[in-house]
């Protein structure tokens, strides 16, 4: 009830919780105008393995094939995508590969799995911020980067990276 008193009219934090699938802050599904050029839905949890980009430095923890891949003496975060994914794409296991959207690009490794279903690719977010563009681009997996720059709605003033639409393809530059 103090929600639906204080913030009657906020669509996309109504008094009861439900899903919402667009609002004015967020059109990052499969079905809006921008999934034609941005067909893949991020999926960025928080890291299994660091605290945003705490511990991310530990050598140890970049043994763990799932969270870091060391290409030409750098450590990429891994973006785990579906096989079908990855071979529309010309992507193989390890391969660096560049992720972006019109928000700019981040450049990090493959790691081709079953485990995530087509469309859907998943990154932690968080890591250590490296750019290549600063406030554009990010070398290492820095996907809060090109995540959305929108406030939740807009009497909520929390960032919501964690789905957000781009594209991937194999990383050719330096």
């Amino acid at each position: 009830q103090r929600l639906s008193e204080r913030f009657p009219d906020d669509e996309e934090r109504p008094p009861v919780p439900h899903y919402i699938a667009e609002g004015k802050t967020h059109q990052e599904n499969f079905k809006s105008i921008r999934s034609k050029e941005y067909p893949l839905l991020v999926e960025s949890p928080h890291p299994r393995y660091r605290f945003h980009s705490q511990y991310d430095t530990i050598s140890w923890l970049h043994e763990i094939p799932t969270h870091k891949l060391i290409k030409d003496s750098y450590y990429y975060d891994v973006l785990w995508m579906n096989p079908q994914d990855a071979e529309v794409r010309c992507i193989k296991n390890g391969d660096l590969i560049r992720i972006f959207n019109e928000r700019g690009f981040v450049v990090t490794a493959a790691y081709v799995t079953e485990r995530m279903i087509p469309g859907v690719v998943r990154i932690p977010n968080g890591a250590g911020y490296n750019p290549i563009e600063i406030g554009k681009s990010s070398r290492g997996g820095t996907i809060n980067t090109i995540g959305p720059i929108n406030t939740m709605s807009r009497n909520v003033f929390g960032m919501a990276p964690n789905a957000f639409l781009v594209q991937v393809e194999k990383w050719e530059g330096g």
